[in-house]
């Protein structure tokens, strides 16, 4: 989880913790790992606690989350989603077809996301279309799997376009991935 915004107090064992190691293990401020982690200099260049603060040992990205297109023939229903998973992977599912997008955090860890938060909100859709899975426009912890999704049961088109975004808080005001422009598209094909 990222070390404590500007303000807080930082201690050595939430160090050691986002570094991946025993809170308890020994930790001095030149240790290479801490440097890198609060993005200081080498040895000799000084470091203090407050350097550390927001920082984070994990990536994130939503760099590979795809544009989803699911179509169908009646009397199928089509239907079009992205999921991201509380260890840090995600996924997308199209009227049958399914498949990775990678990760939306490195290092992936089982439970990772119940520090984290995702919100998906609407910028622009036409055709109809019913929204599947949690709530659009609100901030989703990802303490368990999110679905995101359309779908459609009669025949013709709607288009859902939307901006992801993950935070490290349930308020929004400390976010650490965005994505503008994905599309859920739903298809029913006579």
């Amino acid at each position: 989880m990222t070390l404590p915004a500007s303000g807080n107090t930082i201690s050595l064992s939430q160090v050691n913790t986002e570094l991946g190691r025993s809170a308890t293990a020994n930790i001095n401020m030149n240790d290479s790992a801490v440097r890198s982690l609060f993005g200081v200099g080498g040895s000799g260049t000084t470091i203090s606690m407050s350097s550390g603060f927001g920082k984070s040992a994990r990536t994130f990205s939503l760099a590979s989350v795809v544009d989803v297109d699911g179509t169908a023939f009646p009397p199928d229903t089509a239907y079009a989603e992205w999921v991201f998973y509380a260890d840090g992977t995600m996924g997308y599912f199209s009227s049958g077809i399914g498949g990775s997008m990678g990760n939306w955090t490195t290092p992936t860890t089982a439970g990772i996301g119940s520090s984290y938060w995702i919100r998906v909100t609407e910028t622009y859709s036409t055709g109809s279309f019913t929204i599947t899975g949690s709530g659009r426009g609100s901030w989703n912890q990802l303490n368990v799997a999110r679905y995101f999704g359309i779908s459609r049961n009669l025949g013709g088109y709607g288009q859902s376009i939307n901006t992801i975004e993950i935070s490290t808080n349930s308020s929004g005001t400390n976010i650490v991935a965005t994505r503008t422009g994905m599309n859920l598209v739903a298809e029913v094909i006579f």
